[in-house]
């Protein structure tokens, strides 16, 4: 699991997991959901680009 930082730049975060063997994208989620998306009506014109705030995670694994 990944997330990004640079919420003072204005950015719309997200939190992806990778799948350890190919690297593709197993699922990414954003912190701001965009326009049509479940929550957008709260952000109200563009903001919905630039809104929100870093996402700071550490990542974890679960023992098989």
């Amino acid at each position: 699991m990944i997330g990004v930082s640079g919420g003072e730049l204005g950015i719309r975060g997200f939190v992806q997991a990778l799948d350890a063997r190919s690297g593709q994208t197993a699922w990414k989620t954003f912190t701001v959901p965009a326009p049509g998306e479940p929550g957008s009506e709260t952000w109200k014109g563009d903001s919905w680009k630039t809104g929100g705030a870093s996402v700071w995670i550490t990542g974890t694994t679960i023992p098989s």
